[in-house]
C-alpha cells in the first residue's frame, strides 16, 4: 500500500495536470482503492461529528475530499457569480480563506478565475486559517498545484489556528487592495458562531475594498454575521442548485441537490 507523501503526490499531480476535476477524480480513486479498507461512512461521521470537527488523519482528508468536494466547488461558484469585473480582473488581490480545511474555496475561485480568462498577470496574497495542521498542509500544496495549472502567481501565508485565536492579532490589509473574505460551510460551526459578530465588525473596520463570499446550510450564523456589517452591503439567499456526491459505501456518484444560504457583501465607499 502507498504512503500517505505518495498519495498527496498523486493529487499535487492531478491537480497540475486537470485542475481541479483532476483533484476530485483522483480523490475518489485514492479513497476507492487505498483508504476504504480503513474508514467508512460511519466511522468519519462518528470521529468528526458530521465533519464539523477539525480533520486529524490523512485518510480522513481523502474521505472529505472524495464525497464533498464536488458539491463544494459547486455551491461556492454559485456566490463566486456574483462577482464583478472590477473584482474579477484586478491584477493584484488579497483572499483570507476562514476555517480553509483543504483550501476548497481558494481553489474553486482559482478554477472561477481561469474558467472566466481572468488569469493574466495575476498575483494574489493568500491566508490560509485553519486549526487542523494536516488539512492546512494539504492546502497549501494543493493550492501551489492548481496556481500552477491556472498560472496565477500566489504568495500564501498559513495561519497554524482556530477563528479565537487568528483574532487576537488579524490581518491588516493595506488600504489600495482588494480583499476577498472566504466562508465555505465554517458558518454552520458552533465554536465559529461564537465569534461571528466580533469576526464581522473587524472586517467592517478594514480600509480599502472589501467582499465578502460565504456559502453554509441555512442557520442564524448569517445574522449574526450581518449584525457588524454597517459598511457593506450585502446580498443573501437561499438556494438550491443540482450537483453530485461520492456515495462513499457504493463508490459510485449520485445526484444531489445542494441547498443551502449564501451570503454575498460589498463594503460601501
Amino acid at each position: 500500500m502507498a504512503n500517505h507523501q505518495t498519495l498527496i503526490k498523486e493529487l499535487v499531480t492531478a491537480i497540475e495536470n486537470q485542475g481541479i476535476d483532476g483533484f476530485i477524480n483522483m480523490a475518489t480513486q485514492l479513497y476507492t482503492y487505498q483508504v476504504r479498507p480503513r474508514l467508512n461512512y460511519k466511522n468519519f461521521y462518528q470521529r468528526t461529528q458530521r465533519a464539523t470537527q477539525p480533520l486529524i488523519s490523512f485518510d480522513e482528508a481523502i474521505y472529505y475530499s472524495s464525497t464533498f468536494t464536488q458539491e463544494h466547488v459547486d455551491r461556492f461558484r454559485h456566490v463566486l457569480n456574483n462577482l464583478g469585473t472590477m473584482v474579477m480582473f484586478a491584477q493584484k488581490l488579497t483572499v483570507i480563506d476562514y476555517g480553509c480545511g483543504q483550501g476548497l474555496a481558494t481553489l474553486t475561485f482559482l478554477h472561477y478565475l481561469q474558467q472566466n480568462n481572468c488569469i493574466a498577470n495575476k498575483v494574489i496574497d493568500i491566508h490560509l486559517i485553519e486549526p487542523s495542521s494536516i488539512t492546512l498542509a494539504l492546502a497549501r500544496q494543493f493550492i501551489l498545484a492548481m496556481a500552477k495549472h491556472t498560472q496565477i502567481q500566489v504568495n500564501i501565508t498559513v495561519h497554524h489556528q482556530t477563528l479565537a485565536e487568528y483574532m487576537t492579532n488579524p490581518v491588516t490589509v493595506p488600504a489600495n487592495m482588494t480583499t476577498l473574505h472566504f466562508f465555505s460551510n465554517v458558518l454552520d460551526i458552533e465554536e465559529i458562531q461564537y465569534h461571528l459578530i466580533q469576526l464581522s465588525k473587524y472586517i467592517n473596520n478594514q480600509q480599502g475594498e472589501h467582499f465578502i463570499c460565504a456559502v453554509s446550510s441555512y442557520n442564524s450564523g448569517f445574522d449574526k454575521f450581518r449584525q457588524g456589517l454597517s459598511r457593506f452591503h450585502v446580498i443573501d439567499e437561499r438556494f438550491s442548485i443540482n450537483s453530485y456526491r461520492f456515495n462513499s459505501n457504493r463508490c459510485v456518484w449520485t445526484r444531489k441537490a445542494a441547498n443551502g444560504q449564501s451570503l454575498y457583501a460589498q463594503n460601501i465607499a
